[in-house]
């Protein structure tokens, strides 16, 4: 039941991930040309963000299993990161960037996930199953 659990907690990160990164260039198409940190500025259930201001400007929101940031957004780079919360039974972070391509870093932290994580097509799940999920990762 756990590794269900910790699957659909993952799956729903990801999913989470490409329709913020979806919302975030089609902000940047209508408005300044900027990519935005704020994810109430977004929409689509984020308006209601419950998270902090991060260190540097990044906004954070803790949904159930994830704590999501968005953060060095301009004009042309964006960060958006997935890191489990505590007590979640995910245990991989996810990330994005202004290329669309989703990544994972089994370490469950953001910073390895931008700086030298996997590509999502290379998550193996139980039994040597390659993952398989929505849209071209």
């Amino acid at each position: 039941m756990h590794k269900t659990r910790q699957r659909m907690a993952e799956f729903g990160a990801i999913m989470s991930l490409q329709s913020l990164e979806t919302a975030e260039v089609s902000r940047q198409k209508k408005s300044t040309g900027s990519y935005t940190c704020n994810l109430a500025d977004l929409g689509g259930g984020w308006e209601g963000a419950s998270g902090d201001q991060g260190a540097q400007g990044e906004m954070l929101d803790i949904k159930k299993d994830f704590v999501f940031k968005i953060a060095d957004c301009s004009g042309s780079s964006l960060h958006i990161t997935a890191e489990p919360a505590k007590d979640s039974p995910a245990r991989r972070a996810f990330c994005i960037d202004e290329t669309t391509a989703v990544r994972f870093a089994d370490d469950g932290k953001a910073s390895s996930c931008l700086s030298g994580g996997r590509p999502i097509r290379e998550l193996q799940l139980e039994g040597g199953n390659q993952y398989v999920g929505p849209g071209n990762f």
